[in-house]
């Protein structure tokens, strides 16, 4: 007998909102955006709304088509244009498709609003809606006395709104906003050890170095290798230094280097050494730096203290060595990880709580083994009963069978060696458990120029599906996979774009779209789309893959600083289409010291509180 299901109907949806011009004395802000892009079209609509604010009112004023439209008092102002504008047809069937040919087609409507912003605090709203709710899907007709809503909105806590409304003159409503502003996102360190207070004359008594580099490493998370002299010049070797936040940490560092270096030290280098090599060297002037300390800002702009430059490969010579940390050949991380799904058809939160311990240990060769282990806390997976129909080899969806058949993993356990073959050419090759679906043996070629914004790369994987119980058993099924990608930072509002083409885990082949942008402070916010010969029919519900994903330094939500980046990804549905593998080594972070924005990323200012911020009405 089916068990009847609890979750009742609930859906996602993606929106996009473009602000089209700032509000200026006399004229308004202009914004135009689309509601449920890639959606099954049910709730499809598309709008261009004005706002413009006088003191504490807030007046806006748009048309909409589409689902909100539905009140359908306006001609289409574009039918002057086409006919084909008047009529507008919804594709339901499987969801997930751009249809554009319905954008800005069919019912019109005009909508608008006035806000007050009280001198105690709460927001009060009142809105003309454009949406009669006698078209809504599955004749889910609502009744509407008037089309005035009100609201009151008022701000808990920075980014906690609660709102109370009245809609459609018949029914109550309750809500909770969560928002934040990636670009300001930023906590103070209060807990950071402090930095030394920066002494204006150069120490008298003999440094004493290994203090100087456990102090550096203290306070930067920075691992100081080496302390070397070249004439004037003090040399810093230094590995795991492709942080966020950069400048900030040289000045840790300048501060712990001004306290001990002799005075004839007149110029440091900072050399950060990764792939067995050093991609990129601070070069700092002393006093230039420490002129700030030494005396008021002047009206003059004054030389720069700080500057990089990207050394050929296997370029730069050692000067005599003052100290020397060997790094231990193995490391052991734990943590915690979490796999969750959200609005499916069995509960609308899936997750998984697990400890993980990672583990390193450093071979000869360059030869690195890695791997993790999992060990299950918390786990509701064993609610999820629904296995989506797929007419291809099953790489994604058996995701339940992975996440419930064992309480212990491994998750993966590989050996890899990367290296660095020459100025613009990097290679990777890895072996063993990869990911916890695949096991495989494969290889990478980078090419990426120094300071560049462009990179070119191209991978091969032969991978064989794993036991569901993520051990060391393997099921029949084998595959390759592979692709050629390019990579561009554009200069267009610090936007990168990459573009992948191959064959896929379920050997289907196309091209993967991801854009994304990266905030000054090192958040980065973007979206993918994968496009296969599979169609849409084939794939099944959503038509085909694709996701959002974002990425948040941990300096920039703890109040300690840290090298770490919490990443998240969400695919609105799992299936078996347009699949990537999951390599372990993948040279584009590998090479993150190449990358020129990572020398500039700061943190925020920290937020105050405000009320209604400006950006938020467009």
């Amino acid at each position: 007998m089916h068990k009847k299901r609890s979750q009742s109907a609930k859906d996602k949806s993606f929106e996009i909102k473009a602000r089209l011009w700032n509000e200026s004395a006399w004229l308004p802000a202009m914004a135009a955006g689309i509601r449920d892009l890639g959606g099954t079209g049910l709730f499809g609509s598309e709008y261009l709304v004005a706002s413009k604010r006088w003191g504490r009112l807030d007046f806006s004023m748009g048309m909409a088509w589409g689902y909100l439209g539905s009140r359908q008092n306006l001609s289409n102002p574009l039918s002057v244009v086409s006919s084909r504008f008047d009529q507008r047809q919804n594709d339901v069937g499987s969801g997930g498709t751009v249809s554009t040919q319905t954008f800005f087609r069919g019912r019109t409507a005009l909508f608008g609003g006035v806000e007050y912003q009280t001198p105690w605090g709460p927001v009060l709203k009142a809105e003309y809606d454009s949406n009669n709710y006698q078209h809504e899907p599955s004749a889910n007709t609502q009744a509407q006395k008037t089309p005035l809503n009100l609201g009151l909105v008022y701000r808990l806590a920075p980014g906690l709104d609660v709102s109370v409304g009245r809609e459609r003159g018949t029914t109550w409503s309750v809500g909770f906003t969560l928002d934040t502003d990636l670009s300001r996102l930023a906590i103070p360190k209060l807990t950071d050890t402090p930095a030394p207070t920066v002494a204006l004359q150069a120490p008298s008594a003999a440094p004493h170095w290994p203090k100087t580099g456990q102090d550096i490493q203290a306070l930067t998370q920075w691992q100081v290798q080496q302390i070397q002299r070249r004439d004037n010049t003090l040399i810093l070797e230094l590995t795991e230094s492709d942080s966020a936040y950069h400048p900030p940490r040289i000045d840790k560092a300048m501060a712990v280097l001004q306290r001990d270096a002799p005075a004839d030290i007149t110029h440091i280098e900072l050399r950060h050494r990764a792939l067995g090599d050093v991609l990129t060297v601070d070069h700092i002037d002393r006093s230039a730096w420490l002129q700030p300390f030494a005396q008021p800002a002047r009206t003059s702009t004054p030389a720069p203290a700080v500057t990089h430059s990207y050394p050929p490969a296997h370029s730069l010579t050692p000067g005599s060595t003052l100290m020397t940390h060997t790094p231990k050949p193995y490391s052991l991380t734990p943590g915690i990880h979490l796999n969750h799904s959200i609005g499916g058809p069995d509960a609308f939160v899936l997750y998984q709580l697990n400890l993980k311990l990672n583990g390193q240990l450093a071979l000869p060769a360059d030869v690195q083994l890695s791997g993790s282990l999992n060990a299950g806390l918390l786990n509701n997976y064993d609610r999820f009963k629904y296995t989506a129909p797929s007419d291809l080899p099953r790489v994604r969806t058996y995701m339940r069978e992975y996440l419930t058949e064992s309480r212990i993993t491994l998750p993966n356990l590989y050996l890899s060696r990367v290296q660095r073959l020459s100025t613009h050419w990097t290679s990777a090759v890895y072996a063993g458990y990869l990911e916890s679906m695949f096991a495989g043996v494969g290889g990478e070629m980078l090419y990426r120029q120094p300071g560049s914004r462009w990179a070119a790369g191209l991978d091969i994987t032969q991978v064989k599906q794993r036991d569901f119980a993520q051990n060391f058993s393997f099921r029949d099924y084998k595959a390759k996979t592979g692709h050629a990608s390019l990579y561009w930072q554009t200069p267009w509002q610090d936007v990168n774009m990459a573009l992948s083409v191959g064959q896929y885990l379920a050997q289907d082949r196309g091209m993967t779209l991801s854009m994304s942008r990266t905030f000054d402070n090192g958040v980065t916010m973007g979206a993918f789309a994968t496009k296969t010969n599979v169609s849409a029919a084939q794939f099944g519900e959503g038509s085909f893959n694709k996701g959002v994903f974002w990425s948040i330094p941990f300096d920039a939500f703890m109040t300690s600083s840290s090298r770490q980046t919490a990443y998240f990804n969400w695919t609105p549905l799992t299936r078996d289409g347009g699949a990537m593998l999951n390599r372990p080594v993948q040279l584009m972070n590998a090479t993150r010291l190449l990358d020129p924005r990572l020398l500039t990323q700061r943190p925020a200012e920290f937020p105050e509180d405000q009320r209604i911020p400006d950006d938020r009405k467009h």
